[in-house]
């Protein structure tokens, strides 16, 4: 067996570790008899951008320099798709995140790039145009159409995303994968996908089989999905929203589950997968109400950091295993490293010597204060709770988060209701504080240096996401 497998990187975008069991998923179950899983992965941060800039390059937020400010990746040190791409290897991308996306500057290193594949056509109307016809006239969108240099693809592409729409770009992934992977040898395949994104809608029987049998598709879309609204007070979380919320978010990883069983049958030969190394992960989690939080943004805890992370290697390289040391996901970038230079089968160790207690970051909001502020009719004090700069460490079974603005918070690993000051646990305190100050420096002290600019379908995608 070649000793430079194939690598595929399947990201499940905003997917927390507690939600991937067995009973959603059982492609990815039945993945861990040969893979090494990771109990507690820690994310980077808790929003995508910056979470997958220290994956791609192993280095910290102030050293990477992706945040809320400056979103554009700009990469201080060989990239982890170019490690594999100079290595020799057929590089292929494909992501539905905006973030992670040729604006952004996350296509370096790739052969072949495929952001936003929500609909058939690059070259016809793209999608954010798309979604804004949501709210537009049909006679404006349909002008919108009749006016693009492709009107013919335009119209396609309108027809694919309504038949589509509980979709969000899976299908058309798996296309694209499939149509640009399998052609070389080796090859690195990376894949975002974002059905477990909010809006949370999974497409049929995903959405039926986990929502209680009394709940209905109409009640479930009564249920206000945008987090400012119960951040911000104006919609009460109560706790029969909160469960059709956890309901359709875990029927989205149900249809990922499905996702994965396709590009596993349709991108490579049974013969070909015994050669690769499948990494599956998430960049980040979810909260449902848990400490006052919905979402991701804005906050650290245990509900946004802990992700799921499995490799499994080509047949017989590593031996099974579960790992229970906190494990950042910059870790990738050390294993991925020591594939590319043709050293997979000590990559995990290799790795795993290089891990320090991990880290994760949070420079604040991506929004518009002044924007939230009048839509809530709130005062800009209120948001600074959540417009601040965050630094969070484990330390034993404790998170430690280090904040900007309002005073530091402790919180218990695997406690959702509690949450301690940092008096009440002195040596945790000393611990994290030192390993933050070595590690990361001031929290107050992030160069957040130019604002990023997009175009006009960008800034509507991530307005749509909660982003803007």
């Amino acid at each position: 067996m070649s000793d430079r497998p194939t690598v595929v990187c399947i990201v499940l975008d905003t997917v927390r570790a507690q939600s991937l069991t067995s009973a959603f998923t059982p492609t990815i179950d039945g993945i861990l008899d040969r893979a090494v899983r990771f109990e507690r992965a820690v994310a980077p941060s808790p929003w995508t951008a910056p979470s997958h800039a220290a994956m791609f390059t192993g280095l910290t937020t102030a050293e990477h320099g992706v945040n809320c400010v400056n979103q554009r990746f700009d990469p201080p040190v060989e990239p982890l798709p170019a490690l594999f791409q100079n290595a020799g290897y057929h590089t292929i991308g494909v992501s539905n995140n905006p973030y992670i996306s040729r604006e952004f500057g996350f296509d370096v290193g790739f052969d072949d790039f495929h952001d936003n594949p929500r609909f058939l056509y690059d070259d016809g109307l793209d999608l954010g145009t798309i979604a804004e016809g949501r709210a537009l006239k049909y006679a404006d969108t349909a002008r919108r159409v009749l006016t693009h240099d492709n009107p013919k693809k335009s119209i396609a592409n309108v027809g694919y995303h309504l038949q589509q729409p509980a979709d969000n770009g899976a299908d058309l992934s798996v296309e694209r994968a499939t149509r640009s992977a399998g052609e070389s040898n080796p090859e690195f395949l990376f894949v975002n996908l974002m059905e477990a994104h909010a809006e949370y809608w999974p497409p049929q029987p995903y959405r039926r089989k986990h929502l209680a049998g009394d709940i209905t598709d109409s009640a479930a879309r009564d249920v206000e999905q945008f987090h400012w609204a119960y951040l911000l007070g104006d919609e009460q979380p109560t706790d029969g929203k909160c469960q059709i919320l956890r309901s359709l978010y875990r029927g989205a990883i149900a249809y990922l589950d499905s996702i994965v069983t396709r590009l596993r049958s349709e991108v490579y030969t049974d013969e070909e997968w015994k050669n690769t190394f499948l990494i599956i992960l998430g960049d980040h989690g979810e909260s449902f109400g848990e400490h006052g939080y919905f979402n991701h943004i804005g906050h650290v805890t245990q509900q946004t950091l802990h992700v799921p992370l499995i490799i499994a290697p080509p047949d017989g390289w590593w031996q099974s295993r579960s790992v229970e040391t906190p494990v950042s996901l910059r870790l990738l970038y050390d294993i991925c490293e020591a594939i590319a230079a043709g050293d997979g089968r000590s990559a995990l160790e290799r790795g795993l010597d290089s891990q320090v207690p991990p880290v994760a970051e949070y420079t604040g909001l991506q929004n518009d204060i002044d924007h939230l502020a009048e839509t809530y009719n709130v005062p800009e004090s209120e948001l600074a709770r959540y417009d601040q700069a965050r630094q969070a460490t484990i330390v034993g079974k404790y998170i430690y988060v280090r904040n900007g603005k309002t005073a530091d918070v402790v919180y218990r690993w695997g406690d959702t209701d509690s949450t301690y000051t940092p008096e009440s646990v002195p040596d945790v305190t000393a611990r994290a504080r030192k390993r933050l100050e070595d590690r990361l420096g001031p929290v107050e002290g992030y160069d957040l240096g130019e604002r990023s600019t997009v175009g006009s379908a960008t800034e509507n995608r991530l307005e749509y996401l909660g982003y803007r």
